[in-house]
């Protein structure tokens, strides 16, 4: 059921993924944490792009202790930077600056982006 998630998602066709995403969730009563939160983040993305932006970020919230606990810091930092990005639409600055925080706490000291800018 993950694949065929993803594969949704990736065909964009988001109201599937979701479908998917529920039956995995649904069947895998002992999925390991980490998986089961991989399944809420996918899910998030698919609802994000429905347009259920609460019901993604409530996923999105669900997931990210899981991976804080981990130390999933790619998966870290990209729900906090996508739940920052939906508090600023949302005017909650404050509420913003303290998940982007919260994501750079997880990555550290390591680049988030893959390209280094070269001097001048």
């Amino acid at each position: 059921m993950k694949q065929a998630g993803r594969r949704a998602l990736d065909a964009a066709a988001s109201d599937r993924a979701i479908g998917h995403f529920d039956k995995a969730l649904e069947l895998e009563d002992d999925i390991e944490p980490t998986a089961r939160a991989e399944l809420l983040f996918h899910r998030g993305t698919a609802k994000r792009a429905q347009g259920l932006w609460e019901d993604a970020a409530a996923d999105w919230k669900t997931a990210l202790p899981i991976f804080e606990a981990e130390r999933s810091s790619d998966f870290v930092a990209r729900i906090c930077w996508e739940l920052a990005y939906q508090c600023v639409w949302g005017n909650k600055t404050d509420e913003a600056k303290a998940i982007a925080e919260r994501g750079l706490r997880a990555v550290g000291e390591q680049s988030v982006f893959p390209l280094k800018l070269a001097s001048g």
